[in-house]
């Protein structure tokens, strides 16, 4: 056991209670016990040691595993401990004897992750198998069951306080919400661009916390699957997110060599604190259960750090990097070639109307940008980027994958077709249907609003009734009969994509230092 650290390293707020050494691999993560008297910390070094919190000694090194061990779960009384490792085994441990009292073989893959339910009756293990399933563990009659779903190997699962949901996340880049009693799939959330590595619940469970490669961090709202806020600031991949016992804090920690200790009121930076680890690792945090106490890997992620929190001095202090808050609510512009989507968003972004070739590809233009002033002294920067996507056959299937998160689709047609005028209505809408479907609870309410353009150019080859007909079956928002040259509509279909972005259900990005207020 070594106490030795550089005080220079180490932010205010922060005290140095111990550091603690004795695995001869890296070690994958750390898990506090219910109880808060013991620390498990697994390794690649094929053990588990469990630390006395008092005196930092280890009670127990538990050994038998013959691969990496990735993860650990306490049993709610503390008495036990699940292992999983790369041997495709789970194992039980007695945690007062550290005696093995029960092996389990597991088909197809390695345990990377593991929850033990409230109710102490199930163990959820994510990371198995070659379909990227969850298996189920019932405690007492010794059966499993397999959640499918994700297509990517599954990170982090959590058991919500309540024990009523299980929460999971991917290298699929989603979040998947099961229900505990019928292990069925809730919800699916998406927002995340790129793989999420960890998971956590708010202590009175009405938030949850994400973790991605992307470098952000998402804070959700279970019920609704929404994404409430966006948390901006480490420079690489977050890998680990945890709320502290009382949820004043949220814990992160990042590839780029720091842990962050986010003030939850706020979501301000409240102290950083730099720490060497090793880059593959995800895992590595924990909270006390209890006590403002958090344990970190030093020393590249071989050493465990037991620190002391002074609460109230950190949540007096200044913020370490005062953030910026941001809000953007995307609008898209889809519709067959050749129907006067590129004269319309320049007209529509305050540019001089001017003839268009037939574009490709994709343009994104600034629609709106405007401050607010927010009560706490703060304040947030909204813009609406409009989103020009090609028509052609050929960009289709592509920029389907841009109908994500999206606030408001304009769907553009020219009316005065000889041909069919509403076949790419159709087409557009069908695609951001399917779109709104993939994201599921997660995805802002969509408004929809049929565009026909160029009506300078001569008489409508289609009724006032027909056009209604189009928007009531389809169940757009409305409707505007627009000349981009001519100007006609141009300002009320403006207004009409302002009134219909609903900035409280778009996410807050909370981003340090990155936002430039001047226009």
């Amino acid at each position: 056991m070594s106490n030795q650290e550089d005080i220079r390293t180490i932010p205010p707020g922060w005290q140095l209670e111990r550091t603690m050494t004795g695995h001869n691999g890296l070690i994958s993560r750390v898990e506090w016990a219910p109880n808060g008297k013991m620390l498990a910390s697994p390794s690649f070094d094929r053990t588990i040691k469990l630390w006395d919190l008092d005196t930092g000694e280890c009670i127990h090194t538990l050994k038998g595993h013959d691969g990496r061990v990735w993860a650990v779960a306490w049993s709610p009384d503390s008495k036990l401990i699940a292992s999983g490792s790369t041997d495709k085994t789970v194992r039980l441990w007695h945690t007062g004897t550290g005696e093995l009292r029960y092996k389990f073989d597991v088909q197809g893959g390695a345990c990377l992750n593991m929850a033990w339910s409230p109710d102490s009756e199930l163990i959820a293990a994510g990371g198995i198998g070659d379909n990227w399933s969850i298996i189920i563990g019932h405690v007492k009659t010794q059966k499993s069951q397999v959640l499918e779903g994700h297509t990517g190997q599954v990170n982090s699962v959590a058991w919500s306080p309540d024990g009523n949901i299980l929460a999971s996340v991917s290298h699929d880049t989603t979040v998947r919400l099961w229900d505990r009693e019928t292990l069925e799939l809730k919800k699916i959330l998406t927002g995340h661009d790129a793989d999420v590595h960890s998971v956590n619940w708010a202590p009175d469970g009405n938030l949850l916390a994400t973790a991605s490669l992307d470098n952000t961090i998402r804070l959700w709202n279970p019920h609704t699957g929404q994404t409430i806020f966006i948390l901006e600031g480490h420079t690489a991949s977050v890998n680990c997110v945890e709320f502290s016992y009382d949820g004043k804090f949220l814990a992160s920690k990042s590839s780029d060599g720091t842990v962050r200790l986010w003030r939850c009121d706020t979501w301000e930076t409240a102290t950083i604190l730099s720490e060497e680890t090793f880059k593959s690792l995800p895992f590595g945090l924990a909270f006390h259960p209890t006590q403002p106490i958090l344990a970190t890997l030093g020393e590249a992620d071989v050493a465990i750090r037991i620190w002391k929190l002074d609460e109230e001095a950190l949540l007096n202090q200044s913020p370490a990097n005062p953030s910026d808050l941001y809000r953007n609510a995307k609008v898209v512009l889809v519709g067959e070639s050749g129907v006067g989507k590129s004269g319309l968003s320049l007209v529509l972004t305050n540019k001089q109307f001017r003839p268009t070739e037939s574009t490709h590809g994709r343009y994104v233009w600034t629609f709106d940008r405007k401050e607010l002033n927010l009560s706490d002294n703060r304040k947030e920067l909204r813009e609406i980027l409009l989103w020009d996507l090609a028509g052609q056959p050929g960009y289709r299937l592509i920029h389907q994958l841009y109908l994500n998160e999206l606030a408001v689709a304009l769907i553009v047609c020219d009316a005065r077709s000889e041909t069919d005028p509403f076949a790419g209505v159709y087409y557009w809408n069908r695609a951001l249907r399917q779109a709104e479907k993939l994201q599921g609870d997660s995805a802002p309410k969509l408004k929809k609003f049929l565009v026909t353009a160029r009506a300078d150019r001569g008489s409508v080859s289609v009724t006032p009734a027909r056009i209604n007909e189009v928007v009531e079956k389809l169940g757009l928002d409305g409707h505007f009969e627009t000349s981009a040259k001519e100007g006609w509509n141009i300002k009320e279909l403006a207004q009409a994509i302002c009134q219909a972005v609903e900035w409280d259900n778009l996410p807050q990005v909370i981003c340090i230092g990155s936002i430039s207020w001047g226009k």
